[in-house]
């Protein structure tokens, strides 16, 4: 077999081993002449003689010059020699969805972003007459910067164009995620565009819940494809919207008919997914009811004869619903009265707009203000610098995918991340960028400074630490799962959160760990550490503090939602929002509950102190100002979107993002 060093065909040098599978071997490999990378594919030689697999080796070949699409892994050359033969395809820099899942179930969002350019790629292939047969994680590709790649045509199936199927007879099929037409086509019919459908939709349950629909040994699990419904997949993950499990439960109908019939009905079922209200007990005929691209999906019950002991039971369960509310009614206005009160003591007037600049998208960075200049990252991929008293642009730094990491400023240089997976250090001045450094995962972590190391998380699950000056990896340290949190760094130690729901300490000047601590879910909030006590929050609705130095549990507050708020402090309280609607003042002593205010609606922003009052946003599109001693509200401000970012004060201006694309720049009469 080859070996590093070594040129085939005249043209191609071996640089590395990259993978194997039950076929043969892939190599790195660079054209001598061209210098560029490609992935060689090596058929094992013992199985050259055997006929079927060779076919399906060159099948995979001639369908991949076939098809030549962006989200398919493109075929360039075949060469068949004496004892073997190999394919020289495309190089894709990333790994496949079997290795992604390891590290942990994949968010709704970005299995979206995924099933779209597969589906697209699909749409493709059918459209040439080709269908797939063996979509599985194993052959989805995944670049760093999150593009799709569907790889490994060679049982793939022409239906139309002659010489490049497999033989009848051969069936070749993976268990887990076959579709019940592969198992039996007596019962189910012919192999079709619809296969593709099944084996996608099973991938997507796969990648939301992290196993399989079916389990088992082989023949138990192509038994229950044929005749088992899956477990609901809002039961395996809560967090997936009904729009996205409908959809998946559809593709995974044991009839073909019953399934989406195309790919492009399948893409706009899942792009309309938050449109989806599915109401219980009724039927989910997603993608029937859509009616072009705006259209509003609404699962509608087809049961519209309901039986008179239904209607009489829902009325009498109004009247006692109405008749309890009455009578407890009083003891909730006694038990709710300081939030009654607050609410009604809000001034809309006390606050002037001075100033707002609009971005090209969303702006859920939070800004920092440092020499007269504002600094604030927006979803439209830039960081813009602004003049604080007019709002006035000075000066923008165009990434390569959306901003939401809050900008840090030191030494004339503005550090953030952005999700084009990038790591940037720009002048402060120009906004010219200095560096950059290149993680495998979307960067939201927000970066801290600390003797002239940058420290920050990436949804690689690596926490970083660089060089400041030059962008040089020093150290990273590997968790068990994505990492939103910020860091926060003190006494020669860096703190943070991670997606594996681990508080982590480790050595600021090696980054070996010192502790973790297992809270009860993932973590979104950021530490913060003051006098040996490390405060935050997590998905799991508790408040924790922990010890700082040891990582053993101090006290613990539950709210009734998750966290994803970071905590602030004052000298002897806690201040930190939740997705129950309220802000929580909690002493730092013993975590009990001093007061809390009530929103509308999720509170992700970070509350900001500034003298005797807390500053913070709201998902109910506010701006709000209250009593840090009391929780009594001062005033309140309407955005036009939900208010993510967290606020910052400079010369007596707040300044704040919102997902109305707008910076707004806010003073108190």
């Amino acid at each position: 077999m080859v070996k590093e060093g070594d040129i085939i065909a005249g043209k191609y040098l071996i640089k590395k081993h990259i993978g194997s599978g039950g076929m043969g071997k892939v190599y790195l490999v660079r054209h001598t002449l061209l210098k560029i990378d490609y992935a060689i594919k090596f058929l094992n030689p013992f199985l050259f003689d055997d006929e079927n697999i060779r076919r399906k080796f060159i099948n995979e070949a001639r369908i991949g010059v076939l098809l030549q699409h962006p989200n398919i892994v493109n075929v360039n050359d075949i060469d068949i020699k004496e004892d073997t033969c190999f394919i020289v395809m495309e190089y894709i820099e990333g790994d496949d969805l079997s290795c992604r899942i390891k590290n942990g179930i994949l968010y709704e969002e970005e299995i979206c972003h995924i099933s779209m350019q597969i589906l697209d790629a699909l749409g493709f292939a059918h459209r040439k007459g080709i269908v797939h047969r063996d979509i599985k994680p194993s052959n989805i590709m995944l670049t760093r910067e999150g593009k799709a790649y569907l790889t490994d045509f060679g049982i793939a199936k022409a239906l139309s164009s002659a010489g490049l199927s497999l033989k009848k007879s051969q069936t070749i099929l993976t268990p887990e995620f076959a579709a019940p037409e592969q198992i039996s086509k007596e019962r189910f019919g012919d192999v079709s565009q619809r296969t593709d459908i099944y084996s996608l939709g099973v991938t997507l349950y796969y990648l939301a819940s992290g196993k399989p629909p079916f389990t088992g040994d082989t023949g138990e699990v192509l038994l229950k494809h044929m005749t088992e419904t899956p477990q609901g997949l809002k039961e395996l993950n809560s967090e997936l919207s009904e729009g996205f499990c409908a959809a998946v439960e559809r593709a995974v109908k044991k009839r073909q008919e019953d399934r989406f019939q195309s790919a492009e009905e399948m893409m706009k079922a899942i792009k309309n997914r938050k449109k989806v209200i599915v109401r219980k007990n009724e039927s989910l005929p997603v993608g029937e009811l859509e009616k072009g691209e705006e259209a509003n999906l609404e699962i509608i019950n087809y049961r519209r004869q309901r039986s008179l002991k239904w209607i009489i039971a829902i009325i009498l369960t109004v009247i006692v619903l109405s008749v309890i509310t009455v009578m407890i009614r009083t003891n909730i206005i006694k038990n709710k009265v300081e939030e009654k009160q607050y609410k009604s003591k809000i001034v809309l007037n006390e606050i002037n707009t001075l100033w707002k600049f609009k971005t090209g998208g969303s702006v859920g960075s939070s800004p920092r203000v440092i020499d007269g200049k504002v600094f604030i990252g927006s979803d439209d991929g830039f960081l813009y610098c602004l003049t604080y008293v007019k709002g006035e642009m000075i000066w923008k730094f165009k990434a390569d995918n959306s901003i939401y990491s809050s900008p840090y400023i030191l030494n004339r240089m503005v550090y953030f991340g952005s999700e084009d997976c990038y790591i940037y250090c720009v002048s402060e001045d120009s906004g010219d960028l200095i560096w950059k450094y290149k993680t495998d995962g979307y960067v939201y972590s927000s970066p801290i400074v600390s003797n002239q190391r940058l420290y920050i998380g990436s949804y690689d699950n690596y926490h970083y630490c660089l060089s400041a000056k030059n962008g040089e990896l020093i150290w990273r340290y590997r968790t068990e799962g994505d990492i939103f949190s910020s860091p926060f760094i003190v006494n020669g130690r860096v703190y943070f959160g991670s997606k594996d729901g681990y508080v982590y300490c480790l050595s600021e000047i090696k980054g070996e760990l010192i502790w973790r601590y297992k809270t009860g879910d993932i973590i979104y909030s950021s530490p913060i550490v003051k006098e040996k006590r490390l405060y935050i929050g997590s998905d799991d609705g508790y408040i924790y503090c922990l010890s700082a130095d040891y990582g053993s549990l101090i006290w613990k507050y539950k709210t009734e939602g998750s966290i994803h708020s970071s905590p602030c402090l004052s000298s002897d309280r806690i201040y930190i929002g939740s997705r129950d609607y309220f802000i929580y003042c909690l002493s730092v002593d013993d975590g009990k509950l001093i007061w809390r205010f009530k929103t509308n609606y999720y509170i992700d922003s970070t509350p900001y102190i500034y003298g005797d009052y807390l500053y913070f946003g709201s998902n109910d599109m506010n701006i709000y100002c209250i009593s840090a001693k009391s929780g009594e509200p001062k005033w309140e401000n309407k955005a036009d979107g939900k208010v993510y970012s967290s606020p910052y004060i400079y010369n007596e201006r707040i300044y704040i993002g919102s997902f109305d694309n707008y910076i707004y720049c806010l003073s108190e009469k």
